[in-house]
């Protein structure tokens, strides 16, 4: 089997694979903790972070069956968080979750697209399941306040106009509607 080094910024103070640690300035024990005051590489000799993991299949967590996941490039700058077993979750807890610039999310989840000329869409929707939608929505209305997140047809005395549309593009791979930029309409508020 091979050998493996935990490698200080130092570069020395290598923990070598039969468990033997030379002991420097770097290093010392606590209990069972393996502390170190400068960065820890795995696959890098002169590691850039508190913890730096290099390699195509970096980082794997596992409870010592099959329930983890790991982080691992599957193409060129992309990366991606596996699960181990289909019924993998990935949660971001007591967090917002900003995938984009740096800075404050504005929701729980913000999706930007952050180039003037990126030339894509922000979020691409794949739905497989032909019986399900795409979006679930889920809140509280009520009959006589159009001011909620869902608002009751019957609340309404007179609905909002429409002062935009919303441009969105529209595959089906059926072939029963043309694949195209469709358009659909927002409203002002109404009045309850």
């Amino acid at each position: 089997m091979g050998s493996w080094n935990l490698n200080v910024n130092s570069g020395n103070g290598d923990l070598q694979a039969d468990g033997t640690i030379p002991l420097t300035a770097n290093w010392d024990l606590g209990g069972f903790d393996l502390k170190n005051v400068g960065n820890i590489g795995a696959g890098i000799v002169a590691p850039l972070a508190r913890f730096h993991a290099r390699g195509a299949s970096a980082i794997r967590f596992d409870n010592g069956a099959t329930d983890g996941f790991t982080v691992s490039q599957f193409n060129t700058n992309s990366w991606a968080w596996t699960g181990l077993s289909a019924a993998s979750v990935m949660a971001v807890r007591n967090a917002d979750l900003l995938i984009g610039p740096n800075g404050t999310a504005g929701g729980k989840l913000q999706v930007e697209q952050d180039s003037a000329t990126g030339a894509v869409p922000v979020m691409l929707m794949i739905q497989k399941d032909q019986s399900e939608e795409f979006v679930r929505l889920v809140g509280h209305s009520h009959a006589s306040d159009a001011s909620l997140s869902l608002v009751d047809a019957s609340a309404l005395t007179t609905p909002g106009a429409i002062v935009g549309w919303k441009k969105e593009y529209i595959q089906d791979d059926a072939n029963n509607i043309t694949d195209a930029v469709y358009y659909t309409p927002f409203y002002a508020a109404p009045t309850a």
